[in-house]
């Protein structure tokens, strides 16, 4: 044996070597169907090369869905914040980070959750999982003009609208 190898026991036992991949099986779902048409779980995990255990296991239902942190917001929930900003870009009021990580916060207390959870670097994950709310969007909006942009005047704003909207002028604008 060379000098350059050593020898599998005289490895250093430094960390633990961990399992670099999560081993993907594409016909899974048939293999599923067939042990419930009839199939015995041995046959169908030779047939379509899944070990056996883990195909028994999952048609068992021991191990439904992948195991990892719950998410914090659902799908749903998490969409609706990205309209949300992307709805005040449009109409000419960018929120900053430090704004929409107050919104998202304020969200999760109303949610009963932890305000911990939502720093710069959950920030950065939002932003990676929703492409369109980290697009920059340009708009002729001067810093004064974004300035003059008050509490007050947003509840004008949204006041003016339900007011058209009751009118049914946002229905029918002719």
């Amino acid at each position: 044996m060379s000098e350059s190898y050593p020898h599998p026991q005289h490895r250093s036992m430094g960390k633990p070597q961990k399992r670099g991949y999560v081993q993907h099986h594409p016909d899974m779902e048939t293999a599923i169907a067939a042990v419930n048409d009839g199939m015995s779980t041995r046959m169908a995990a030779e047939k379509y090369h899944i070990p056996q255990k883990i195909l028994y296991n999952k048609v068992k239902g021991k191990h439904p869905k992948k195991a990892r942190r719950p998410n914090t917001f659902t799908l749903e929930e998490e969409t609706e914040i990205c309209e949300i900003l992307v709805r005040c870009s449009k109409i000419g009021v960018p929120l900053g980070k430090r704004t929409f990580i107050k919104i998202v916060k304020a969200i999760a207390l109303a949610k009963g959750m932890d305000e911990a959870k939502f720093t710069d670097r959950w920030h950065q994950k939002s932003l990676c999982r929703n492409r369109e709310i980290s697009l920059r969007i340009l708009s002729a909006l001067s810093f004064k003009k974004s300035r003059e942009w008050t509490k007050t005047r947003c509840e004008e704003w949204i006041s003016l609208l339900q007011k058209l909207g009751d009118e049914g002028f946002l229905d029918n604008p002719e």
